[in-house]
């Protein structure tokens, strides 16, 4: 019963498959054949004219001219429909129609070389009918392999032959002449068995060929698919990411316009809570985006002597409290060393490492160490390694922890574990980079991972790090609470969602800011013309009608005669569009954009008015 419930389930598959490349091997066997008429056609218009001149000089037989030019007329017959069969199209689509034609070829062929033998024996002879066998079974040993590509024509032909020759001799009575006839049929015998071992082998690597295309063909379309499967889940996630950024930007904005304006309520603990939650929501899509960034190949790499004591020193400013939140030791070693790397991007690699590293261990510590080190040519290496006593990851999911949203002993997906990105965040920065990431891991015994760096050559003045890395911006650009004030500054908000210019001229204005709003490029052509005191402009970059607020700001500057000012924000992460953000050399912001960020970006663009 098993055996014939899998049949058929199996069989519509395999069969189709089957037949085709059965279709095809004998359509690959029948050009074969045709592609031997054109190569034989010159030999036999040579050696059969100068051999049947000879045997009529010495018998001088009329009978063996006209089989010369009977044998002539019917290899002309075999060219002209071999020239037939290259000149037609399609000739692959229907291989038993022509296989039909070769093997009727051939055996005209065979019938008239068939009559040779007995127009040109003569038992009285011995010498040329020594020679006519010699030829004939030449002819027959050149004709097997050269026609096996059709076995049916080969063996017809070989056979109407060599049997008609083996009769021939037999006809001559004497011992030697039956002697001659059976070695003429036990080589026609070995002459077709070589020949239907030669087809065997034509057809078997012919059959391994096409099933090799076949395979790299379904492999090909297998990995396209998969491309495309790939491209669509980025272009879901994009569309996803720009609607969830849509409403979250609006909320960011009206949460933080609500905080200031009841920053003395009593409830405005409240208001603190949800915005806390709000920027967590913020900082998981921000994640989503650095993966779109890294994905665009947009982030740039700037190599620099770095000092592992400021950048271990920055690290430990910022997970210290985490890891003695959980009751951790977090420890770092450099030993003084200075690699050649980008600053901002080797420290969220390995800021990333320890996140991790914290996140799953419960006792012990972290430690972060630097160490000297060969590389197999020589070469001085430095060795970062980032050490925990964790839980360890299996040997089975070393390459997987590095997949997007894998995480281990989380399969309920809580939030408060991470999204599972900071890995595939960091395999992304380290084939940016150009390094070298290893991991040494087993269940309950901890976990290594380690970067081995380029040591500096140089060490730059002290100060250079203050350039080499995020600068922290000055309170009145990051703090709301601070009491920045915009006083005097006009600031045009382009936006074709309602709730977005609202609540974006709700919080500037309570920062003192004038906000003129507009809802599309024709409201914001009218508005640069009509408030000629416009400082600032803050655009999205989508805007409806395939315009965009790249396509947008030139324009609005030539409206009202000179530069304005203005920074794009978006919610694009696909990577086509970053690219072509970062191509056009504008301020862009990534939505939702927190107060902070926002309020600096207005004050970078007010001091380029000044």
């Amino acid at each position: 019963m098993p055996a014939k419930s899998m049949t058929p389930a199996t069989a519509p598959s395999s069969l189709p498959m089957e037949a085709e490349v059965q279709r095809q091997v004998r359509a690959h066997l029948v050009a074969q054949f045709y592609a031997t008429v054109k190569q034989q056609f010159l030999p036999v218009f040579v050696i059969t004219p100068l051999w049947g001149s000879m045997f009529y000089m010495e018998y001088r037989r009329p009978a063996i001219l006209w089989w010369v030019g009977i044998t002539m007329a019917a290899q002309i017959l075999r060219l002209t429909l071999n020239l037939r069969y290259r000149a037609q199209p399609h000739t692959h689509a229907d291989p038993q129609r022509w296989e039909k034609q070769a093997w009727w070829t051939a055996v005209v062929s065979g019938l008239t070389y068939a009559a040779g033998p007995w127009t040109m024996f003569d038992s009285q002879n011995q010498t040329f009918n020594a020679l006519l066998m010699l030829w004939f079974l030449g002819m027959i040993a050149g004709a097997a392999p050269a026609l096996a590509s059709m076995r049916k024509a080969m063996v017809w032909f070989c056979s109407i032959t060599g049997f008609s020759l083996a009769l021939c001799m037999a006809s001559g009575g004497t011992g030697l002449y039956l002697g001659q006839a059976i070695g003429s049929a036990v080589a026609t015998v070995v002459f077709i068995w070589f020949g239907l071992q030669t087809h065997r082998l034509q057809a078997s690597s012919l059959r391994l060929g096409l099933e090799k295309n076949a395979l790299a063909e379904d492999l090909e379309r297998q990995v396209q698919i998969a491309r495309e499967a790939s491209a669509e889940k980025s272009r879901f996630l994009a569309a996803a990411s720009h609607d969830l950024r849509q409403p979250l930007h609006a909320l960011t904005l009206f949460g933080e316009a609500l905080r200031r304006k009841y920053a003395n309520a009593p409830d405005a603990a409240d208001l603190d809570r949800l915005m806390q939650s709000v920027l967590a929501l913020n900082a998981s899509l921000n994640t989503m985006l650095d993966i779109s960034r890294l994905d665009a190949g947009v982030v740039p790499v700037n190599l620099r002597p770095v000092d592992l004591n400021t950048l271990f020193a920055a690290l430990r400013q910022t997970y210290l409290a985490r890891a003695e939140s959980r009751q951790l030791s977090l420890r770092f070693r450099s030993g003084g060393r200075w690699v050649l790397a980008d600053p901002h991007l080797l420290e969220r690699l390995v800021g990333n490492l320890v996140e991790n590293a914290i996140k799953y261990t419960e006792t012990g510590g972290v430690l972060v160490c630097a160490r000297p080190q060969r590389g197999p040519d020589g070469t001085p290496q430095v060795r970062l390694e980032v050490r925990d006593s964790g839980l360890g990851i299996p040997k089975e999911h070393h390459t997987k922890v590095f997949d997007e949203f894998f995480q281990l002993g989380n399969p309920g997906r809580d939030r408060s574990q991470g999204l599972g990105i900071g890995l595939s965040i960091v395999k992304r920065l380290v084939q940016l980079h150009g390094l070298h990431l290893g991991l040494r891991s087993a269940s309950g015994c901890g976990s290594t991972f380690s970067l081995l760096l380029t040591p500096s050559a140089t060490r730059p003045p002290t100060t250079e790090w203050a350039t080499s890395v995020p600068s922290a911006p000055p309170p009145l650009a990051t703090d709301p609470a601070h009491g920045v004030r915009l006083e005097g500054l006009n600031v045009l908000v382009v936006d074709d969602e309602v709730a977005i210019t609202t609540a974006m001229s709700a919080l500037l204005s309570s920062f003192g800011a004038r906000v003129v709003t507009a809802s599309g490029s024709g409201s914001a052509m009218q508005a640069v013309q009509a408030h000629p005191e416009l400082d600032i402009a803050i655009i999205d970059f989508r805007l409806g009608a395939q315009e965009t607020g790249i396509d947008l700001a030139p324009r609005l500057a030539e409206a009202r005669g000179k530069p304005l000012p203005f920074a794009v924000i978006t919610g694009d992460t696909g990577p086509a569009e970053i690219q072509r953000l970062r191509d056009s050399g504008a301020t862009v912001c990534f939505k939702p954009l927190e107060a902070n960020i926002l309020l600096d970006t207005i004050i970078q663009l007010s001091n380029a008015t000044r």
